[in-house]
């Protein structure tokens, strides 16, 4: 029997340990770098590249040859993006006009009208709190106020 056909009485089980090894570095080496699974994009889609200076507005017009890839036209042309760089744009629904007089009369609406939701962030004052962090040992430190030491210093306090 030559060596190129010689039989290995654990080949199998090796090869089952194999792949569950193998699995195993995929997962860890997913979670270490925070990998995130995106859906594939539809041709026609609106999205805008964020690999750009300033966020760029285009539409998907095939898919590229490499995975994860697509041709994106964009105003200056076409370019080629990987899935990471795209987000897809949110379409804008247009109100209609019963919305628009229900706002005009106080606020009702009627049963078949769905209300808006108004998620502009609420405008409350925020106070100031010290900035607490952790040390490499996990005690708590709080950042001084030098702002607030510099005044009290600048008064003629006695150091």
């Amino acid at each position: 029997m030559s060596p190129a056909q010689a039989k290995w009485p654990y080949l199998q089980e090796f090869r089952q340990k194999n792949k569950v090894f193998k699995q195993k570095q995929v997962d860890n080496y997913n979670k270490r770098h925070r990998v995130q699974v995106h859906s594939p994009l539809p041709i026609t889609t609106q999205v805008w590249i964020t690999s750009e200076d300033q966020p760029v507005e285009g539409r998907v017009v095939e898919l590229a040859d490499t995975p994860r890839s697509y041709v994106i036209k964009t105003p200056t042309g076409q370019v080629q993006r990987n899935r990471h760089h795209l987000n897809t744009v949110p379409e804008h629904t247009s109100q209609s006009e019963d919305q628009v007089n229900s706002r005009d009369n106080g606020g009702a609406t009627s049963s078949n009208e769905t209300p808006t939701i108004d998620h502009s962030p609420p405008t409350t004052q925020r106070h100031k709190s010290p900035i607490i962090t952790r040390s490499r040992s996990g005690t708590r430190t709080y950042r001084p106020d030098y702002k607030a030491t510099r005044q009290y210093f600048k008064r003629g306090h006695p150091t």
